[in-house]
């Protein structure tokens, strides 16, 4: 969460009031909750700035039990970030972006499996091996390892 709250003029107050009210909510009923932060963008997006206020409020919010908090705008960036966003952009006037530019904003299949690794790894102590894992995928193995 964060990557369109800045889209649709949420403030960063707002934002962290309602991942409390969220969060709370889910606690009281018993149930564990696993929180990201949103990955960032490409390198040369933009939309960086206008997550950090976001990713660094997110840090902010207090410890709880039966929350883990993921701060995977920070953790991401460790990632090799430019075989990550290699998708094509259509045109989009409104955030200036032309048609086949780099779409700096959405991870290919890599990245998806990148995000995987952090979720499976920090929540689940599964160990994953994204590159190994599209490796296979692309192959047609169908059981890939990882």
């Amino acid at each position: 969460m964060g990557g369109n709250e800045p889209t649709f003029k949420i403030s960063v107050n707002k934002y962290v009031q309602n991942l409390n009210l969220i969060t709370d909510q889910i606690i009281a009923k018993g149930i564990q909750v696993v929180w990201s932060s949103t990955i960032p963008g490409g390198f040369g997006s933009n939309k960086n700035n206008e997550y950090k206020p976001y990713a660094q409020a997110f840090l902010q919010i207090p410890d709880k039990k039966n929350l883990m908090k993921i701060d995977m705008f920070h953790l991401y960036k460790q990632f090799p970030l430019e075989r990550i966003f290699t998708f094509k952009s259509e045109e989009n006037p409104i955030e200036g972006i032309k048609q086949g530019e780099p779409d700096l904003q959405h991870p290919n299949q890599l990245g998806n499996a990148y995000i995987a690794k952090v979720i499976l790894e920090k929540v689940f102590n599964i160990s994953f091996n994204p590159e190994l894992y599209i490796n296979n995928t692309l192959a047609g193995e169908k059981y890939p390892r990882f």
